[in-house]
């Protein structure tokens, strides 16, 4: 991993020196080599035997880049911009580094909730159930009094069914008593 990524570092270091190289170019179109004669990975002159002052041609980084006559202290800028831009990705990889612990502490603090909730939610679910079960035994229960007041209502029925019958019996036999009186006067 860390490999990977001094690797990725060294090719957009690389990219941004050719890119400048491009930009400050002096003479010739942005972008195009100029033809030179080499000596190994340095580009030699002329008049200066292989040395090279400061307001030289300079060679880019591990040899890439176009040469160009710009002086040592326009090297700087460029160094520094790669610098700054480092720095950059460093302090924006540190407060990422800060949001994703941020988040897995706030991940952890839902799940802690979820999962008390949910324990809830679970024995709200059990006593619920329990609720029901005690409702059902309750109708049962109810269900078999009422029976059992129908079975005792019944004779009872019955009894005041009789009471109806003698009442009325005892009402007929009133009446034939007083038709008999009444045929015993007319006789």
């Amino acid at each position: 991993m860390a490999e990977e990524t001094r690797q990725s570092k060294l090719a957009l270091a690389k990219r941004k020196l050719k890119e400048y190289w491009q930009r400050n170019s002096p003479g010739g179109a942005a972008g195009v080599k100029k033809n030179r004669k080499t000596n190994g990975s340095v580009p030699e002159t002329a008049t200066s035997a292989g040395c090279h002052s400061p307001e030289d041609s300079a060679m880019g980084i591990l040899g890439e880049g176009p040469t160009s006559f710009a002086p040592l202290k326009d090297l700087e800028s460029p160094s520094q911009e790669l610098a700054a831009a480092l720095d950059s990705r460093s302090v924006k990889i540190s407060q990422l580094k800060k949001t994703i612990k941020s988040l897995m502490c706030i991940r952890d603090s839902l799940r802690k909730e979820l999962e008390r909730v949910s324990a809830e939610l679970q024995a709200h679910v059990e006593n619920h159930q329990h609720v029901s079960l005690l409702n059902q035994g309750q109708k049962e229960r109810l269900g078999s009094q009422e029976e059992r007041l129908q079975q005792l209502a019944e004779p009872q029925r019955g009894v005041e069914e009789l009471n109806n019958e003698n009442k009325s019996a005892l009402q007929s036999e009133q009446q034939v008593e007083e038709l008999q009186e009444t045929l015993g006067e007319v006789k």
